[in-house]
C-alpha cells in the first residue's frame, strides 16, 4: 500500500488492520449463515464477494476504491478454506480423514505456490499488476468448478428423489 498506492505508513497499517478485522467479520457472518443455508451456497456467495472485490482492487486507480475491493475480497477469501473443508469432509462418506488431509494439502500447496507463481509471472510480464491477471483466472476457475459441483449435487439429489418414489 505504501509503494503501490502511495499511502503513508499510518494509513497502510490502518488498512491492514481493518483487513484482518474484515476477515474475522466474514467468518462470523458465514458461521451465522450456515444455520440457514447449505455450505455450497455460502461458498458461492464467498466467491461472489471475491469476484466483486477483485476488479476494484486490481483495476482501480482510486486508492479508496482499491482498498474497498481488497476488503470485499477478504470477506469471501476468509471463508474459502473452512467452507471447502466442510464440503470435502461432508461428502467423504467414511473417508473424512483422507478428505481433510487432501484439502489441507491442497490449501498448503496453493499457499506456498501462488506467491511464487505470481512472482514468476511478474518477472515474465514486467509487472506485478499484470501478473495479478492470474488471480482473475484462478478465481474464474474456482467459480466454474464450484458451479459444476452445485450442478452435480442438484442432479444427484433429483435422481435420488426420482429413485425413491
Amino acid at each position: 500500500m505504501i509503494s503501490a498506492r502511495g499511502m503513508s505508513k499510518v494509513d497502510a497499517a490502518l488498512v491492514v488492520g481493518i483487513f484482518a478485522g474484515v476477515g474475522v467479520l466474514g467468518r462470523v457472518i458465514s458461521s451465522q449463515l450456515t444455520r440457514r443455508m447449505p455450505p455450497l451456497t455460502i461458498l458461492l456467495i464467498a466467491l461472489g464477494f471475491c469476484a466483486a472485490g477483485f476488479p476494484l482492487f486490481w483495476l482501480s486507480s482510486l486508492t479508496w476504491l482499491s482498498v474497498a475491493g481488497l476488503w470485499l475480497m477478504n470477506l469471501g477469501v476468509a471463508n474459502l478454506f473452512p467452507l471447502a473443508m466442510t464440503l470435502a469432509v461432508g461428502s467423504a462418506e467414511g473417508h473424512t480423514d483422507e478428505a481433510s488431509a487432501l484439502i489441507s494439502l491442497a490449501t498448503g500447496a496453493a499457499g506456498i505456490s501462488a506467491p511464487l507463481l505470481l512472482g514468476w509471472a511478474a518477472d515474465r510480464l514486467g509487472s506485478l499488476g499484470q501478473a495479478f491477471g492470474l488471480v482473475a483466472i484462478f478465481l474464474l476457475v474456482a467459480i466454474a468448478y464450484t458451479l459444476s459441483i452445485a450442478w452435480y449435487m442438484r442432479r444427484r439429489s433429483q435422481s435420488a428423489r426420482l429413485t425413491h418414489k
